[in-house]
């Protein structure tokens, strides 16, 4: 498959964490959005949840902003006061012209790699309900921009993994080559047969507490002034 013919948006990896990050912070802690460039650092460089692990310093990140704005995927929201400090959101959906079930998908996609449709669904849960794999999966095909951009595919099934993963192509850098083909990586433990489904399990539980603890963190967080003035 030629990418560049169905692709619009071709994000360096620093953009599409930044990005990821935002719309992934606008649906799981909205009390919190939009995010200054402290708590834009902070996001793109968490621990759990992100992969690889980042250590974007804030200076870094300032200097990509306007590349972001520029695109038209940005919008920059300044104090109205005087008081306060410029915070930024994404604005991912009207450009590409999705609903919140594709931009989830794609924040998740971004900020973690090439995904199966089981993992994109837990992953997924505090950003947008999806109600088993086959609507994930469902989404994911119908998943193209306004201008009929191509913003999700398939991968080839790796060998001794039992399911495909699918990969964002807002980056194509990010997990995938030109050709489609899926990343090269660390081959997977063998998971002794008969107890996939307990590892499936003991991951899901995992993620449910992780995610559990980023929404404590977020709830003792940066919360945003209510007088503020954004741009375009």
């Amino acid at each position: 498959m030629d990418l560049d013919d169905d692709t619009g948006l071709q994000l360096s990896p620093m953009h599409a964490r930044m990005l990821g990050a935002l719309v992934e912070k606008a649906l799981a802690t909205p009390q919190n959005y939009p995010l200054s460039i402290n708590a834009l650092a902070t996001a793109c460089n968490q621990t759990t949840n992100r992969d690889p692990i980042t250590h974007f310093a804030e200076g870094e990140i300032a200097d990509e902003l306007a590349g972001l704005k520029e695109r038209g995927l940005l919008r920059f929201v300044h104090p109205t006061s005087g008081r306060g400090v410029t915070k930024y959101r994404h604005v991912l959906d009207e450009h590409l012209g999705v609903g919140t079930a594709e931009v989830a998908l794609l924040s998740v996609l971004l900020v973690r790699g090439p995904q199966t449709l089981a993992e994109l669904r837990a992953r997924t849960e505090r950003l947008h309900p999806f109600a088993d794999t086959t609507e994930v999966e469902e989404v994911l095909r119908s998943m193209r921009g306004d201008v009929g951009q191509l913003l999700a595919l398939q991968l080839d099934r790796e060998p001794g993994a039992r399911e495909p993963r699918w990969v964002q192509l807002l980056c194509p850098e990010q997990g995938t080559d030109r050709a489609g083909a899926p990343a090269a990586s660390s081959p997977a433990p063998s998971v002794p047969a008969g107890q996939d489904d307990e590892v499936a399990e003991l991951r899901a539980e995992l993620a449910r507490l992780r995610r559990e603890f980023e929404a404590f963190r977020a709830e003792f967080g940066e919360f945003g002034e209510s007088d503020e003035m954004e741009t375009t």
